[in-house]
């Protein structure tokens, strides 16, 4: 059953019960990440053998997302992952034998809406924990609360501050900077210089040029030409000549898919041949004009990949309880792996909770009792120390090439260095 109640103009909200069980605008050596690492064993699935019925008492999820609304285009398909998630947990007996039960909020991309409705999902809703949001950029202001509440945010697209600096982001996909490093390190295999196009009218955009310029000095990469990119632009051809002028070997556009797919559609008729490289990617993307050869950094793992378990129960999903989902209609994104995982990870936390009520403390618990868990290979090694901040470094990387996805070097995660990674976080914290 799936109940509908609004509250207020701007606010719709959908509690998806038992019976029925996204970036941000983007978010020396690689570490050590094995593949055998990056296969590792996972807690995540349920004790309760498939089919049995979940009769314990509903454990109550908050999701926030901006699902509507114009900066809505990538993390839309979030609320669908979020309910094939939990349909398949409760499909399959619950965790722990107890079903979970969402409270799906759409803040339509307003900061201010999104942290009442947080506070709403703790204070009112009583969840144990917000799983798997994929708010456009305005979970800003959820760290200082959640720190306060004690309530954990478990995985979501971990492109916001909170995800560098509060104990109750417990992050599934790599971090910004790790991300920014993975496309510098990319890039360095193209040739030494790199230009950075970025959204209009935003500081965190804007700073991905200093980020990408820090990234690529120990790399030997340089950044000689960055612009802004203004969404409402009739026409992008000064800013494709521009580019094409600098002669950059490749380029990354840190800017929504649907502007990347107008910008690199006349670029390539301007004549550009710099090597774009992603950090956002669509399965639309294939056959669109510019994308003939693109290079992806994502900080979840491919969409498109099907080639172990883990994956392949994410694809099964989907296509059981969200159909229309991955078609032309409504085409799988690099949001939906985040939300996916993210699910995956409460799964782990609560099956390695204490025995007792499931409850924000127990759920905290389970996660600081996490040892490199990776999902079953859907993210890097996950560690969380309690009373430290402990960062996701780990990124992915894949390629699109004549309509065809592939992982040129594998499934396996790369991680940035982290002496790096805290080195930034670090100069940032100082720097508020």
């Amino acid at each position: 059953m799936i109940i509908r109640r609004a509250r207020g103009r701007q606010r719709h909200r959908l509690m998806l019960g038992a019976a029925l069980a996204c970036a941000a605008l983007v978010t020396s050596s690689l570490a050590a990440c094995s593949s055998s690492g990056a296969q590792g064993s996972s807690s995540a699935s349920g004790a309760v053998a498939a089919g049995s019925k979940a009769t314990g008492t509903p454990i109550r999820v908050g999701v926030i997302g901006t699902y509507s609304g114009p900066l809505s285009s990538d993390t839309a398909t979030g609320k669908l992952v979020s309910q094939a998630w939990a349909d398949s947990v409760n499909a399959a007996g619950g965790i722990k034998g107890h079903p979970v039960q969402l409270f799906i909020e759409d803040d339509q991309g307003n900061a201010a809406t999104s942290l009442t409705m947080l506070k709403q999902l703790v204070q009112q809703d009583h969840v144990v924990a917000i799983v798997g949001s994929a708010a456009q950029g305005t979970d800003a202001a959820w760290g200082t609360y959640l720190d306060q509440a004690g309530v954990p945010n478990v995985g979501g697209l971990g492109a916001s501050a909170p995800s560098l600096t509060s104990q109750s982001f417990f992050d599934v996909a790599a971090n910004i900077i790790a991300l920014f490093y993975g496309t510098a390190a990319v890039a360095k295999e193209y040739g030494p210089s790199l230009a950075q196009l970025y959204c209009a009218g935003s500081a965190p955009c804007a700073s991905t040029v200093p980020l990408l310029q820090a990234m690529g000095k120990p790399l030997g990469v340089t950044l000689p030409y960055s612009s802004a990119v203004d969404s409402a632009a009739p026409d992008y051809t000064a800013l494709c000549q521009a580019l094409k002028s600098s002669g950059v070997k490749s380029y990354s556009a840190s800017i929504t898919s649907d502007v990347l797919r107008r910008v690199a559609a006349q670029c390539s008729q301007q004549g550009v041949s710099a090597t774009l490289i992603s950090q956002i990617s669509s399965q639309n993307f294939a056959n669109l004009p510019g994308f003939n050869s693109v290079r992806f950094v994502d900080s979840r793992f491919p969409w498109f990949d099907t080639s172990r378990p883990a994956t392949k129960a994410f694809h099964d999903a989907i296509a059981k309880y969200e159909p229309s989902l991955g078609t032309s209609s409504t085409p799988l994104n690099f949001i939906d792996p985040a939300v996916w995982a993210s699910g995956k990870l409460f799964e782990a936390a609560v099956n390695a909770a204490p025995p007792g009520p499931i409850t924000a403390k127990s759920v905290e618990a389970g996660l600081y009792s996490l040892h490199n868990e990776t999902l079953g290979g859907l993210t890097g090694p996950l560690n969380f120390t309690r009373g430290h901040k402990t960062l996701n470094d780990c990124y992915f990387t894949y390629a699109l090439k004549a309509g065809h996805w592939s992982e040129p070097e594998g499934f396996a995660p790369k991680c940035a260095p982290a002496g790096v990674v805290n080195a930034i976080v670090a100069a940032l914290t100082q720097k508020k």
